[in-house]
């Protein structure tokens, strides 16, 4: 999607609740404000810094941002960018610190539980790299509660205490006299933000780092890519006199052709890519180009 406008999750998602949601009407589930800026992780436009992989709006969201905002402008120091994504309300920031503890939490009971993450595997990735007193302190912890055989109990407890490390701050800034959301923030105990950085570390390195889960995501990276691939060839950017395919369901394909603009035609293109499943994204890239799948039980 580079030459189409770009594709960011969290933009993605926004789309979802304002465009995609109901799409015979294409206003989404015509969201409030608060709904929006609950979900509304980054706050920059995508021309606005263009070199950017990911953390940005798409263009033609504007109309919301600015609906969030209360047509309110950004004040100078907010620019583009790390500074104005840092802006978020109070929901957004709890959204966050929710997401901080699950991934934490669940992602390194999930890898220890399947073994990629063992007592000898964690005693080394601690000597290898240079560890605060605290963050070794949690490393015990883990190492016990593995040895223990009470990994799921203790880490489970751990959600409690992220919870109650939080409390709200007050706060100035060009909105927070328009709205608690702004006139409030989320503060996290420093010593609990630390054990969620170093729990994400772990499972970065010694789970998401590996070659078995580097393999599975070069494999759907490659499965999205041939999709996009061939349905740019024959939705976006057909080639003059190419045959032309029913390659997408009748809906789909008649609001792509009735697009002018091939922007707008990669956008719904990636729309329809992004609402699959893995499972149906890999049945339909099988169709595609699987040479043994062609019996009529494999196009059900």
């Amino acid at each position: 999607m580079a030459p189409y406008g770009g594709f960011e999750g969290n933009a993605q998602t926004l789309r979802q609740l304002t465009v995609t949601l109901f799409a015979e009407s294409r206003d989404g589930i015509n969201p409030t404000r608060a709904l929006l800026d609950g979900v509304l992780k980054y706050k920059t436009l995508q021309v606005e810094t263009p070199e950017a992989a990911n953390h940005y709006l798409y263009n033609d969201q504007e109309t919301y941002l600015d609906f969030v905002l209360g047509s309110q402008a950004f004040p100078a120091e907010l620019t583009p960018g790390k500074e104005r994504n840092g802006f978020r309300s109070l929901e957004c920031q709890i959204m966050d610190w929710a997401d901080d503890t699950a991934y934490s939490i669940n992602d390194l009971a999930d890898a220890i539980q399947a073994g990629f993450i063992t007592p000898v595997k964690l005693e080394a990735w601690a000597t290898q790299g240079v560890l605060s007193d605290a963050e070794a302190a949690h490393v015990d912890f883990l190492l016990k509660a593995m040895r223990d055989g009470k990994v799921e109990a203790r880490l489970g407890r751990s959600i409690g205490e992220h919870i109650r490390a939080c409390r709200l701050e007050e706060r100035g800034n060009f909105l927070s006299a328009s709205t608690r959301r702004y006139h409030f923030g989320l503060v996290v105990e420093p010593d609990i933000a630390a054990r969620a950085r170093v729990n994400k570390r772990i499972a970065k390195e010694l789970v998401f780092d590996t070659p078995q889960l580097q393999q599975l995501d070069f494999k759907a990276a490659s499965v999205i890519e041939r999709l996009f691939n061939a349905l740019r060839d024959h939705y976006i950017e057909p080639a003059p006199g190419r045959r032309s395919l029913h390659l997408l369901p009748e809906p789909v394909a008649k609001a792509i052709k009735a697009e002018p603009e091939k922007e707008q035609r990669a956008r719904l293109v990636c729309d329809w890519i992004a609402n699959l499943t893995d499972r149906s994204a890999f049945r339909v890239h099988q169709r595609l180009f699987d040479t043994s799948a062609g019996a009529l039980e494999d196009l059900l």
